[in-house]
């Protein structure tokens, strides 16, 4: 039996300095781009379920966020109303127009309505 290593879905060095998000998808709904207008959802790259294949590709897509900017990271069990596109309108509604600062976005999630796999992770970019 081989033992094989887990590899990096990138291997490329990151700069939180310059706001450059960089990510790939692995089976995930796409991120949702947040302001203090308007949330966007950000292009889902392609790419199989994590774990599924021993190597496969995965494509990249980028954006430089401004101060100011969350991205949501979060399960599909935060879109389980409707069907998927809607849930994730529901989500991105909850949080649109909310004050940049986490907490208060976070706050508006509504976690209760997901039976089970709720996980959200809010990155905000603050300079």
């Amino acid at each position: 039996m081989t033992t094989r290593q887990p590899r990096p879905l990138s291997s490329r060095p990151t700069r939180p300095s310059t706001g450059r998000l960089r990510w790939a998808r692995a089976g995930h709904p796409p991120l949702l781009l947040a302001d203090h207008h308007r949330v966007t959802r950000l292009p889902n790259p392609r790419g199989p379920l994590l774990g599924v294949f021993p190597a496969p590709p995965f494509t990249q897509e980028s954006r430089q966020l401004l101060p100011g900017h969350s991205v949501l990271l979060y399960t599909d069990g935060m879109i389980k109303r409707g069907t998927f596109d809607d849930g994730i309108d529901l989500l991105a509604d909850r949080i649109t127009g909310v004050d940049g600062h986490p907490a208060a976005i976070v706050d508006r999630l509504d976690f209760d309505a997901a039976r089970d796999d709720a996980c959200v992770l809010l990155a905000n970019r603050v300079a």
